[in-house]
């Protein structure tokens, strides 16, 4: 969409969420961004790239799996049951849009039949966020941990994190894939760096498009002070064009250039 057309709409966006925060839950559930023409090829997709890394330090068989922030979706965890053998698969998000009604027949597209989504219902649990979006789950109840797209958008990331590890078992497998890139402006871009937190959370703070901008090495970071080791990262996107001259003295080169990636992490 052409940002002379997105940003106003954006801001306007942000201005109903602000004054009229319930109005947010009915916009979610009128307009829903999940499923789509090629929804059963994307699960596959991401269902694809999570097996190929996590499945070389811990089967999913008959584990528990937690999808952080799914959405109204939870094709990911139906097929990891379906195809990995799954045990129990919780989503935690902040509303519970989930309607297997409305969104049957693409759920049976992707599962095949009515017997394996059925079966696979049936080990969902959607679980809602306490006071201060601490997870109301008992320590140590999961196994293995997935998000995609999730964690650049959390307001307190640290908080997420120390909440993540709480919840998964010690040896217990973490797979984020993170974009880094701006939501708002272009993705194409680097502005949305240069604009002071502030004015960026005030402009776009109650937004779907609002993200935390933290960079890689400020992952890095919570990820050692939670006790998270690295078993594998991939940076999929790097910046190959000019660097702007105004984010040289803010960020180090990997953190300006580095746009987007894959982790897999084990609790130790």
């Amino acid at each position: 969409m052409n940002i002379i057309i997105k940003l106003p709409l954006v801001l306007a966006e942000n201005a109903l969420f602000y004054f009229f925060p319930k109005s947010r839950r009915l916009v979610e559930k009128l307009y829903n961004p999940y499923f789509r023409k090629n929804y059963a090829e994307y699960i596959h997709g991401q269902y694809a790239s999570f097996s190929k890394s996590v499945n070389k330090y811990k089967s999913l068989k008959k584990t528990r799996l937690l999808e952080l922030g799914p959405g109204a979706s939870v094709g990911f965890g139906l097929l990891a049951i379906k195809e990995g053998g799954l045990g129990t698969y919780y989503a935690i998000d902040e509303n519970n849009h989930l309607n297997y009604k409305k969104t049957e027949s693409l759920y049976l597209d992707l599962l095949g039949n009515k017997k394996n989504l059925e079966k696979a219902k049936s080990k969902v649990k959607m679980i809602s966020f306490a006071k201060n979006y601490s997870y109301k789950m008992d320590n140590s109840t999961v196994d293995v941990i997935y998000s995609c797209a999730v964690l650049e958008h959390i307001k307190d990331l640290e908080h997420s994190i120390s909440e993540m590890t709480r919840v998964l078992k010690k040896g217990g497998i973490m797979y984020h894939s993170v974009d880094l890139k701006d939501h708002v402006f272009s993705k194409k871009s680097l502005f949305f760096l240069f604009i002071p937190q502030k004015i960026f959370n005030f402009l776009f703070g109650n937004t779907g498009l609002w993200v935390n901008r933290m960079r890689l090495s400020d992952y890095k970071v919570l990820f050692k002070k939670y006790n998270l080791k690295i078993l594998d990262l991939k940076v999929n996107e790097v910046w190959t064009d000019d660097l702007p001259f105004y984010l040289r003295k803010k960020y180090s080169l990997k953190d300006i250039i580095h746009l987007s990636f894959d982790v897999v992490l084990v609790k130790m």
